[in-house]
């Protein structure tokens, strides 16, 4: 496996749920755009960092920060556009080889930033092709038909220790070769590490409640930092 790794942000302009999202204040003066840039360049394990959007503003953000800013077509930043084709796009302007391995960061998840425990995590399983987060969570679930997933009604009903645990794919950060990406059409390899992160790290932004419950944890977090 080839050990050089780069970070793709991506951050289109447009959001449908929450206005602006990736670039209005979150902490203080900076967006979410912003703390993820810094998050990724604290880590110290990334050789490049690239923000893949149709903004100027997310230019402006990559160039005062110094890191490299592509252009992404508008059609890539719709959501009427296939995820696969989305994904092929912005790849395809990261110039780097086939086997680099590319580390996806999301801006939407300002609670995790501990890029290098997973990456170190790839490297000590050689086997393995590739890593995403995932989040444990034991809780009684229903499917859209309202019919339990993990436990049963009745006498069969176990308490929460003993029901099996579902697994949240919480997006907050990929790590895979680009040509696995490229092929698969998705930021998995073939064999991956499920990379087990706790529920507040694993929070993702995609509703004006959630951008606003992290904006509380995140700031709770930072000044639980400083006064330490």
């Amino acid at each position: 496996m080839n050990h050089n790794l780069v970070a793709v942000i991506p951050a289109k302009s447009n959001s449908s749920r929450v206005p602006n999202k990736n670039f209005k204040p979150f902490y203080e003066s900076q967006s979410l755009l912003e703390i993820k840039i810094r998050q990724a360049l604290d880590s110290g394990i990334f050789s490049e960092i690239y923000v893949s959007s149709d903004s100027d503003e997310a230019r402006h953000i990559s160039e005062r920060l110094g890191v490299k800013f592509l252009l992404r077509d508008f059609s890539l930043c719709v959501d009427e556009t296939p995820w696969g084709t989305v994904l092929r796009g912005i790849l395809n302007q990261v110039p780097v080889s086939q086997d680099t391995l590319i580390g996806w960061l999301m801006p939407t998840s300002p609670l995790f930033s501990d890029f290098k425990s997973a990456y170190a995590r790839l490297l000590a399983e050689p086997e393995k092709d590739s890593l995403l987060t995932v989040t444990r969570l034991k809780h009684f679930y229903l499917n859209a038909d309202y019919i339990p997933i993990n436990h049963q009604w009745g006498v069969w009903h176990s308490y929460s220790q003993g029901i099996r645990p579902i697994f949240h794919m919480n997006l907050a950060f990929f790590i895979s070769p680009k040509s696995m990406m490229m092929d698969n059409q998705y930021q998995i390899g073939n064999k991956p590490i499920f990379y087990e992160i706790g529920p507040i790290e694993s929070q993702d932004i995609d509703t004006p409640t959630e951008f606003e419950t992290c904006q509380v944890l995140y700031q709770a977090i930072i000044q639980k930092r400083i006064t330490l």
